[in-house]
């Protein structure tokens, strides 16, 4: 059952100190793109620089990418996006585009700090950014439209949960813009949300059409007409290139599914995820924790079975991992849980040294996924997770004290 907001302290100062981090983070992630002769070479941009300059010039988006299966690989508009940026002078475009990105997660995560205030006491905003940042640092170095998408998303699963259905819309319109990823969560919130639907047609409409106001019609359609090719060269299981999805870790395992079990094994997992949704919208829960269960099962998926996943984008699983490790060490006071799941994120930011030490080069896309089994599998063993999220906010006073009310039911 939601709780009243229990009273809080004056947070003014701890707040104004965890956006200080993350503006320091967006600067400290700029110079870190760059190496000591000052050219970028840790940065995905140069590719999203290229397809917005090929758009803006009317060139052909995807003439090496038909051929290659690499380089400007998403739909047009998310590279429409990217002309302001593409054009700045120097190092400013850089800066300028992790100051929005980067800035977008860390608003995202503030937002979510702040929600569990309401039903958990504790310097929520402080341990979400630190943990957060040190998550996110190769995704931010990079670039990478993941951080952005991952705030999108986390937007829109809160406003869904507080049936502000226009903004729950309009960010997963933004969302669009950034990568083809968001369309598990849209989909998602079709399906399971009455008022969302008409309001999602409307997005798509806008969004189609969004790309006609940049160009001219011939080149848009044809443009259109390219792209099913390039999701057709991308979409395969990972023959080309090494990625850290659970394909790659079965690989390494020494099996090597087919395609048709691995369509099978994907269709299974998506049909999971639709019926773990409809459960979790059906409960009368704290809207904090239906907001982390909504945004991570879609990306549990997105991660595991997206052949092209890259290590860096385990970083959106942060909200999930932050969340239970506050549980179990604010409120269930479990010193072995909370030891493990700081060892997990500790795997997490270690990914590639672990793998690089114990395993082979081919191994150190095999940790992230690895990782994110082994959490899954303790969200399993917790019995029924949304219940002890539930029974978490159940067990603090008045005063937003944790009380150790399950210390006799551990399991």
């Amino acid at each position: 059952m939601p709780h009243d907001p229990v009273p809080q302290p004056k947070t003014t100062v701890e707040f104004a100190f965890s956006v200080l981090l993350w503006l320091v983070f967006v600067c400290v992630s700029t110079a870190g793109a760059y190496n000591s002769q000052g050219v970028l070479v840790r940065s995905v941009t140069g590719n999203y620089r290229e397809g917005a300059v090929r758009w803006f010039e009317g060139r052909d988006l995807y003439s090496d990418t038909v051929q290659t299966g690499h380089g400007v690989i998403y739909w047009p508009q998310s590279y429409i996006m990217m002309i302001p940026f593409a054009y700045c002078p120097g190092a400013s475009g850089e800066f300028l585009w992790r100051l929005i990105a980067v800035g977008l997660w860390g608003a995202a995560i503030l937002h979510l700090a702040g929600r569990m205030k309401r039903c958990i006491a504790g310097p929520h905003y402080f341990w979400f950014s630190i943990l957060a940042i040190l998550l996110s640092l190769p995704a931010a170095r990079c670039g990478q439209y993941t951080l952005p998408l991952g705030a999108a998303m986390l937007f829109a699963s809160s406003a869904l949960f507080d049936k502000r259905w226009n903004t729950a819309a309009l960010w997963l319109f933004v969302g669009l813009f950034l990568k083809p990823h968001i369309v598990a969560i849209f989909l998602l919130t079709f399906v399971l949300f009455g008022p969302m639907r008409w309001r999602l047609i409307v997005a798509v409409l806008l969004f189609a059409a969004f790309p006609f106001l940049c160009q001219h019609t011939e080149y848009v359609v044809e443009q259109y007409r390219i792209y099913p090719r390039i999701l057709q060269n991308v979409s395969g299981t990972g023959e080309i290139q090494e990625f850290a999805s659970l394909y790659q870790l079965a690989k390494s395992c020494g099996f090597e599914p087919s395609s048709t079990i691995w369509k099978l094994l994907s269709v299974s997992s998506a049909f999971a995820v639709l019926v773990f949704c409809f459960l979790l919208i059906r409960r009368r829960s704290e809207p904090f924790f239906l907001t982390v269960w909504y945004f991570s099962l879609p990306v549990f998926f997105l991660l595991l079975m997206n052949t092209r996943t890259e290590n860096n984008s385990y970083a959106i699983l942060t909200p999930l991992l932050v969340s239970y490790l506050t549980m179990e060490f604010r409120v269930r006071k479990n010193i072995a849980l909370t030891a493990f799941l700081v060892l997990l994120i500790v795997g997490f930011i270690g990914h590639y040294e672990l793998g690089k030490f114990f395993l082979s080069r081919g191994g150190v896309c095999s940790v992230c996924p690895f990782l994110t089994l082994v959490f899954l599998i303790y969200l399993g063993f917790r019995v029924n997770a949304w219940t002890f999220a539930d029974r978490v906010v159940s067990d603090t006073n008045n005063n937003g004290v944790p009380v150790d009310a399950l210390a006799t039911s551990r399991p």
